[in-house]
């Protein structure tokens, strides 16, 4: 059995009693509480190291305890032993010590398993070190899933925690699933719980987080980092198989587990609105705990350090959409579900994304917004077009209706008017008409409007309704010229001044 060690200052004690004061072996033995066997050792360890007193540096003070404790050589096998291997050779689910000690025996291995076992255990130890970190407030926040469910109405309900760097100021709630839209919505909660947004957030590598995980480039699912960006905030996944990267979670979920879930324990729920009221007035109490080692609790530290430092929280909540990639058609449309909407026509034949919320359809070019239109509804066939993203010539001739055409014609000359009346209600349908009307009033970028409205003037009185008899009309130009002479001639058959019959009796 390995000798129980003595501390250094017992050890110079026991030297200074014994030369200095010149006690005897029992008297310093029952001054210091310890063996006669222990003062005995010391005193010899001391004379075959030829240290004499006082002792004045720490090499012979070093030197005094190896005297005391010598370590033992290393055996033949421990050389053999490459101790790093064996810890990642631990990593597989299945692979015990056991396993790698027999593996072991097959070699030159004189090791019992216990002492395999105790040596390896000493060296993780010594290369188990941890860094303190310090966290700045506002700066993290830490996100996990629990690992414990809570029964809810014969389902089971996961457990969603974070916790703040600098207070430990921690939030729960719970979801049916980790899916994204589970995930997203708490996070969204936790923000809102938090009253803003921290700088970083921190998540594990869970599939609703981060695509393919990475220790030093992980790929985040795109509709996390559009969660992020709409909130303001970085994330930055933990390093895999490192839970002490977020440890301050980590322990968050224990506190959760111990002060939130175990009192809860044998209710029964009906809904998970029901549990989560539940465990808002148990995270209070729990956030309200005074702490063990420091001054004030968890809520305390947030309202004083955390709050202040934290970023603004956008008041539009983010929406989960359902994202399509398309390519631009030749009319500068996308179809989504069946439905057609319009980009800029500078996009023709560009691939875009489609992103579809529960009341908007939202179209990206990159990380450009190019489009935003209301979602049809499943009874909508029609294209939803913004005349804004047509050509010029396009948004000219979406642009006609009869009420538009009428207007223009009205512009023109009460003549044209009655012209494209007349044609309008004749046709059986606008579309017949309306290249005739928008081709008619048309002319008037060639002609003047005067003479326009008198060649439909002519056009009304004689019943012309071809577009190319009213352009002979305008070409020719005779028949306007005796039109505008008549005009000019007629005089107005109601006057005070003008008389009648009577007049001549």
């Amino acid at each position: 059995m390995s000798r129980r060690k003595i501390t250094m200052n017992k050890n110079l004690e026991i030297l200074r009693l014994r030369h200095d004061c010149g006690r005897s072996i029992r008297q310093v033995a029952d001054a210091l509480g310890v063996s006669t066997g222990s003062v005995q050792k010391t005193l010899r360890a001391a004379e075959q190291a030829n240290l004499s007193w006082p002792i004045e540096t720490d090499a012979e003070e070093q030197r005094l305890m190896q005297y005391l404790y010598p370590q033992p050589p290393a055996s033949g096998s421990d050389q053999l032993v490459d101790w790093a291997a064996v810890n990642e050779q631990l990593r597989p689910k299945g692979v015990t010590l056991k396993l790698l000690w027999q593996e072991h025996q097959q070699q030159d291995f004189d090791y019992s398993y216990s002492q395999f076992c105790r040596n390896f255990r000493a060296w993780r130890n010594s290369n188990n070190l941890s860094m303190r970190r310090h966290y700045e407030p506002g700066e993290f926040a830490f996100v996990d899933f629990s690992g414990l469910t809570v029964e809810v109405a014969d389902r089971k309900a996961e457990i969603f925690v974070a916790a703040l760097g600098a207070s430990s100021y921690t939030f729960a709630c719970a979801s049916w699933t980790q899916n994204l839209g589970d995930w997203l919505n708490c996070n969204t909660d936790m923000l809102e719980y938090f009253g803003g947004c921290p700088h970083v957030i921190m998540p594990d590598n869970l599939k609703s987080a981060v695509n393919r995980a990475c220790r030093y480039d992980p790929d985040f699912n795109g509709t996390y980092q559009r969660w992020a960006d709409h909130y303001g905030v970085c994330v930055i996944a933990a390093r895999p198989r490192k839970a002490k990267d977020k440890a301050i979670v980590e322990k968050a979920v224990q506190q959760v587990q111990r002060w939130v879930l175990a009192p809860l324990r044998d209710h029964r729920f009906e809904s998970l609105s029901q549990l989560n009221q539940e465990m808002r007035g148990l995270l209070k109490q729990l956030n309200d705990k005074a702490f063990s080692n420091r001054p004030g609790s968890r809520t305390d530290a947030f309202e004083t350090l955390e709050r202040p430092a934290l970023l603004a929280l956008n008041p539009m909540r983010f929406e989960l959409c359902d994202i399509k990639t398309a390519t631009v058609g030749f009319d500068y449309h996308v179809c989504y579900q069946n439905h057609w909407y319009s980009v800029p026509h500078e996009f023709f034949r560009k691939k875009v994304e489609i992103h579809v919320s529960a009341k908007l359809v939202h179209i990206y070019y990159g990380s450009s917004r190019i489009a935003t239109h209301p979602k049809a509804d499943s009874a909508t066939r029609a294209p939803i077009s913004n005349l804004s993203h047509m050509p010029e010539a396009h948004a000219a001739i979406a642009k006609w209706n009869p009420d538009s055409v009428q207007q223009w014609a009205n512009q023109i000359g009460e003549d044209a008017g009655a012209w494209v009346s007349t044609r309008i209600n004749e046709a059986p349908h606008f579309h017949k008409v309306s290249r005739l009307c928008v081709g008619v009033l048309s002319l008037s970028n060639q002609y003047s409007k005067a003479r326009l409205n008198l060649a439909c003037r002519i056009a009304n009185r004689v019943g012309l309704t071809r577009y190319n008899d009213i352009k002979q009309i305008l070409k020719d130009g005779r028949g306007l010229d005796l039109e505008a002479k008549q005009l000019t001639l007629e005089l107005p058959q109601h006057h005070e001044n003008v008389r009648g019959p009577k007049h001549f009796k």
